[in-house]
């Protein structure tokens, strides 16, 4: 909170509201607070003042993966806008990418859970390079986004030029998808917040019309910001249902682009953590099951500096030992 207040400035309209750099930094924030959410599953007493952190963490619950699935869908449709059927076809290759990042990380994985004593079967370490198990690690957001990808690359194949026919499979696969995955799997986390691509795919589209009416009439903004934080807070109250989730979902990475039109974050702090984003969300869990193999829950405060440094320490190293295995694709 001290890194967001240090650096955050007031505008009457900020341009790179939704830019590369605003967008990590946005990510940045909401990838902590998915650390200490998974932080605090290993612990076996509360951190010592956190009553308040407790709270806001069952307040935002999955809410804190909706800008990641957001940014997602409006850098993958931005893209193809500008570069067409060329970044299309370079969408396999990136999924290829993103399982080939991911496999690395099972591998150390499984390598320190063997060490620890626990093994896997082959065809579980196979399914987990892909998302769809898991050997300790967060699993779930890949398998979805790697999912997102290929509906993304089939609908615009099918389609090609054509954005909102593109955009309308890309709903209506979605739609099943959430349907197969609520049958298949276990946990409303793997399409609570599905819509949230499609939405970030929408709002490029639309994105000129949207800037265009609430740039022209500052009532019309703070207007449009009342609006979607009453449907937010409606939504919120009945989340209990599905739709009202996901509903819920995206009002909420609506309001905070709504919020980043008229404030700027230029922290290098969060620049430097959302360019990092895939090594700490997806390596965290290394760091907390070794800490709590070493015993280190029982004395909350030392496990927590334990896990940040090593969790930034990992997210570091990674994209090193990652970059030969990419340039291989």
């Amino acid at each position: 909170m001290l890194e967001i207040l240090l650096h955050v400035r007031c505008r009457s309209w900020n341009p790179e509201y939704i830019s590369h750099r605003t967008t990590i930094e946005i990510n940045g924030i909401f990838v902590l607070l998915v650390f200490l959410s998974h932080f605090c599953q290993y612990l076996t007493i509360p951190l010592p003042y956190s009553h308040i952190y407790y709270e806001v963490r069952r307040i935002l619950g999955q809410l804190v993966v909706t800008t990641f699935l957001f940014y997602s869908g409006y850098g993958v449709m931005y893209c193809i806008r500008h570069q067409k059927e060329r970044y299309i076809d370079k969408l396999p290759k990136k999924i290829c990418e993103m399982i080939l990042m991911f496999s690395i990380a099972v591998l150390i994985y499984v390598i320190i859970q063997g060490a620890l004593g626990k093994s896997y079967s082959v065809s579980h370490i196979l399914y987990s390079c892909i998302g769809w198990k898991s050997v300790g690690n967060s699993n779930w957001y890949l398998f979805v986004i790697l999912l997102l990808y290929g509906i993304t690359y089939f609908s615009f194949k099918v389609f090609r030029d054509d954005e909102k026919y593109a955009l309308f499979c890309i709903l209506v696969l979605s739609l099943f998808s959430m349907i197969w995955l609520k049958d298949v799997q276990n946990g409303t986390r793997w399409y609570n917040t599905f819509l949230c691509y499609p939405a970030g795919v929408t709002f490029c589209i639309y994105q000129k019309q949207i800037e265009k009416y609430v740039m022209n009439s500052s009532l019309r903004y703070w207007c449009t910001l009342l609006l979607l934080c009453a449907g937010f807070i409606v939504c919120y109250k009945l989340r209990s249902n599905l739709l009202f989730y996901e509903l819920h979902s995206i009002l909420f990475v609506l309001i905070v682009t709504a919020v980043s039109m008229k404030i700027v974050l230029h922290s290098t702090i969060l620049e430097w953590v959302g360019k990092r984003i895939f090594g700490i969300y997806i390596l965290q869990r290394i760091v907390m099951i070794l800490g709590e193999n070493f015993g280190l829950q029982t004395n909350p405060v030392f496990y927590f500096i334990f896990c940040l440094i090593g969790v930034m320490a990992f997210a570091q190293i990674f994209p090193i030992l990652t970059r030969k295995a990419r340039k291989l694709l």
